[in-house]
C-alpha cells in the first residue's frame, strides 16, 4: 500500500491529510489484521525524517524523535504496529528513495531543471538518502531481523547543498537554459 502523496501533490495540505489518515488508520487495521489471522511477524514502513535535530551528530535508531507534519503520521503508525499487533515487529525508517525508478528523484531533477532545490531545510542538513535496490534488500531482511526499529539509509549521508549540486550536471545541456544562467552558473533556490 503507498499512501505518500505523488511529486504533483506534495504542495497540497490536503494530499498530507489523506496520507496522515491512511498512515493512522490503515496501519492499526493491518496490526490487528495480522493479529487476528495469527502471523508471527508485522514489517511496518516508517520514514528516517522523525528525528529531532541532532546537529551535526549521528542520528541511530536510539535518537529523539520529533512529531511534526507528516512525521507525526509515521511515529503513529510506528506505535500501532507495536500495540495492536503481538508478534515480532519490525519497523523500517526509510530515507529519501533515490533511483530511476523514485518519483522523489524524478521530481527532484526536475526542478533542478527549473532552479529549484526541492530539498527541506538548510543546504548544510544532512538527508538521510536510500537506493532503491537497497531498500528492497532491507524489506527482505526484515523477514529474518530481531523485532526492532532500523534506520534504512546510506551510512553517508549527504547534505542537501550535495544533493543539490548532484542534481546539476544531469538537469540541463550545454548553454544557457532552465536552471542556468547566460554565464553559467547554476542558481539553486530552496522551496
Amino acid at each position: 500500500m503507498v499512501h505518500i502523496p505523488g511529486v504533483e501533490r506534495m504542495a497540497d495540505p490536503t494530499a498530507w491529510e489523506e496520507n496522515d489518515r491512511l498512515r493512522v488508520v490503515a496501519s492499526e487495521a493491518t496490526a490487528r489484521a495480522a493479529q487476528g489471522a495469527g502471523a508471527r511477524r508485522l514489517v511496518q514502513e516508517s520514514i528516517s525524517f522523525v528525528y529531532a535535530d541532532g546537529g551535526d551528530g549521528w542520528l541511530d535508531e536510539d535518537a529523539p524523535v520529533a512529531g511534526g507534519g507528516p512525521t507525526t503520521s509515521a511515529l503513529t503508525a510506528e506505535r500501532n504496529a507495536r500495540e495492536f499487533f503481538g508478534g515480532d515487529t519490525v519497523v523500517l525508517r526509510f530515507g529519501l528513495f533515490l533511483g530511476a525508478d523514485s518519483d522523489s528523484a524524478r521530481a527532484a531533477l526536475e526542478a533542478a531543471r527549473g532552479g529549484v532545490s526541492m530539498a527541506a531545510g538548510p543546504p548544510g542538513a544532512y538527508r538521510p538518502t536510500i537506493g532503491l535496490d537497497d531498500a528492497a534488500a532491507a524489506v527482505a531482511a526484515a523477514l529474518r531481523a530481531p523485532a526492532g526499529t532500523y534506520n534504512v539509509v546510506d551510512t553517508d549521508p549527504p547534505t542537501n547543498a550535495e544533493i543539490d549540486a548532484a542534481w546539476l550536471p544531469l538537469s540541463v545541456s550545454r548553454g544557457s537554459g532552465p536552471g542556468r544562467s547566460r554565464t553559467g552558473r547554476w542558481h539553486v533556490r530552496s522551496v
